[in-house]
């Protein structure tokens, strides 16, 4: 992540506060999830399930997407 935002030039507090953003949710699930071992073991499986789901859904929809786009808008871009 520090990399990508070195490269997109985006500024140290810019910076801090999407990490924060990004790290806050998933510090207070796992909070909410460590109080209990079970819970913990089920909501970890629940969550990474989801998130795998979630990203075959975008990586379906990023292709369905490029395949619409006109080959002359391609070979502009390029």
């Amino acid at each position: 992540m520090s990399f990508v935002a070195g490269v997109a030039r985006l500024g140290y507090w810019r910076f801090m506060l999407a990490t924060v953003a990004g790290v806050a949710p998933l510090i207070a699930l796992l909070a909410w999830l460590g109080e209990n071992s079970d819970r913990l073991k089920s909501g970890l499986l629940w969550v990474s399930g989801i998130s795998i789901l979630l990203f075959g859904a975008y990586v379906w929809w990023d292709k369905r997407r490029g395949k619409k786009r006109p080959e002359s808008a391609l070979a502009q871009k390029n």
